[in-house]
């Protein structure tokens, strides 16, 4: 971890050498006034055809949203957490709920309508057991709120940290509750917490152990990102070409769990963060390499508040940071960037098109 953070650091300052394109504040480009209008429009609109997606492949998977409402319901059709998935562009299609939730909210003049949509995608995803996605909708938020940090306000944002760790940990503690539907088990007492479940859902740093000592004492070959392409040359491949009809794992995805004795029932490890991957798969040089190229890409996030499309930008790509630098496997991270970034894409079209050439300053902050 230190050197990697040292090459994703190193990295980001490269660009003082690659000669990046710098911004010109003279000359920005600011929507016109029915922009906001249209740009809020356009996202419900998304929302809504998401929302159409999403419950497509719960009806193809076998589950009906009204028995998931059904709060007393514990049968499989109602159970979100470990469905069968029938089609991966319509589930990932949650994740574009995230991205146009906090574009929403950067748009909105009036953000009560906005939290009260937030509010119930939070519960939807508690139902869901979706841990990842509420995580994510609450540091982009946490984002929008950032440049209004101050000496004065510093101790108000200490509280916040500390609560949003504390939140972090009960979400962790009773996601399975929620999403199972066993909420008699919902404890908000930190006494009852099982810190060492805690630890293994969120410590990657055992399993990248258990699977390095795998490797070294069985003589497995390196390998050298197979496990980044070969996922994308077998969906070209007809399933019946595979043993069972069934398309195999990336081979990092079994190295992560053939170290787990056969007898043991629940596997509480999580697979090993992005970090500890590149390792594994590419050495060294993999690992300074691959962080220095993602350090240098933040440039390519706006710095500078000019719009509303600016702000959503910055919260979208602050929660994904979060997510790639603590979770792992590179074309399932790229996979959620891509739906993350799809809704930011069709607004940054429309300000393209909807949009006039003026001198203008940036706006650090948009308030209500």
């Amino acid at each position: 971890y230190l050197v990697g953070m040292l090459a994703f650091v190193g990295g980001y300052f490269l660009k003082f050498f690659v000669g990046f394109p710098k911004a010109n504040p003279k000359h920005r480009s600011e929507m016109k006034p029915d922009f906001q209008r249209r740009a809020i429009s356009s996202l419900i609109v998304l929302l809504v055809l998401s929302w159409v997606g999403v419950l497509l492949n719960f009806h193809a998977s076998g589950v009906r949203l009204m028995e998931v409402l059904n709060l007393n319901n514990r049968t499989t059709s109602a159970m979100l957490f470990s469905i069968p998935i029938y089609n991966g562009f319509l589930e990932s299609l949650a994740n574009c709920f995230i991205a146009i939730l906090m574009l929403l909210f950067a748009f909105a003049n009036k953000k009560s309508w906005v939290l009260a949509l937030i509010v119930f995608h939070l519960a939807f995803f508690f139902l869901a057991g979706w841990r990842y996605r509420i995580l994510l909708t609450l540091l982009g938020m946490a984002v929008y709120y950032l440049p209004s940090v101050s000496i004065r306000s510093l101790w108000k944002w200490a509280l916040s940290l500390l609560a949003g760790l504390v939140l972090m940990l009960w979400v962790s503690q009773n996601r399975m509750a929620f999403s199972k539907r066993m909420f008699h088990l919902v404890s908000f007492s930190i006494s009852d917490y099982n810190v060492f479940r805690i630890i293994h859902e969120v410590g990657s740093c055992r399993t990248f152990m258990a699977t390095l000592l795998y490797i070294e004492t069985n003589n497995i070959a390196p390998d050298n990102g197979a496990s980044f392409y070969l996922p994308i040359v077998w969906r070209f491949q007809a399933s019946e070409s595979f043993v069972g009809g069934v398309r195999p794992k990336p081979p990092l995805l079994e190295l992560e769990k053939a170290w787990i004795p056969k007898d043991v029932k629940q596997n509480l490890n999580p697979g090993v963060s992005n970090l500890e991957e590149y390792y594994l798969l590419l050495g060294w040089p993999g690992l300074v390499v691959c962080m220095a190229l993602f350090g240098l890409s933040l440039h390519l996030i706006p710095k500078i508040r000019y719009t509303p499309l600016e702000t959503g930008a910055q919260m979208i790509y602050a929660a994904f940071l979060f997510q790639f630098i603590s979770r792992g496997y590179l074309p399932q991270q790229l996979k959620l960037l891509a739906f993350l970034s799809m809704p930011l894409l069709v607004i940054f079209i429309l300000a393209k098109i909807y949009s006039v050439s003026i001198h203008s300053k940036p706006l650090h902050e948009h308030k209500a």
